[in-house]
């Protein structure tokens, strides 16, 4: 099949059949793709993006600034992407949907520890932010990673990520053939 890159130059390549390429995507998890895109993710500069190849069956992770791309990209279907400004713009989540149980478990001895009256604390965890709770929790960086990868994970859908490199399969068996 010949294609053009970005600057219109053609260039060759064969695509996998479909079902090579279903055995190979479903060989990484939700959480293997969604942390490839977040390894390459820089909050307020780069998007982590990941694209899966139509001619090998493996993901390529990728971190782009604004205008940025590949040159080659014809036969990549983009599969999952945390925009730069992901966690000052798109991040919402509510305390509850971010840490778990024993983090408000551990999060209230800390404040009756600092002496908040027992009436008090929960009023005190209500008014913080996840960033506040992190850092009064003493998460690390990687623990931090950890929870933002899971709660990521609750918005999207493995078999949803594959349907999307169908179609981009399809759409270029229809314009290319």
């Amino acid at each position: 099949m010949i294609l053009k890159d970005a600057f219109g130059n053609k260039y060759e390549v064969d695509l996998l059949p479909l079902d090579k390429l279903e055995e190979k995507f479903f060989e990484k998890s939700l959480e293997d793709i969604i942390r490839m895109a977040w390894d390459n993710y820089v909050p307020g500069l780069k998007d982590g993006v990941v694209f899966f190849d139509l001619t090998t069956g493996v993901f390529i992770p990728v971190g782009l600034t604004t205008g940025e791309g590949l040159i080659r990209q014809a036969h990549l279907v983009k599969v999952y992407d945390i925009p730069k400004n992901y966690e000052s713009t798109w991040f919402s989540a509510s305390p509850e949907d971010f840490f778990y149980l024993e983090d408000f478990e551990k999060l209230r001895e800390i404040l009756l520890d600092e002496g908040i009256i027992e009436d008090e604390v929960d009023n005190v965890i209500e008014e913080m932010d996840i960033e506040e709770i992190a850092e009064k929790l003493g998460l690390t960086d990687e623990e931090y990673e950890e929870r933002m990868i899971s709660y990521l994970e609750n918005f999207t859908d493995l078999g949803e990520l594959w349907e999307e490199v169908v179609r981009g399969y399809n759409k270029l068996i229809s314009l290319y053939q």
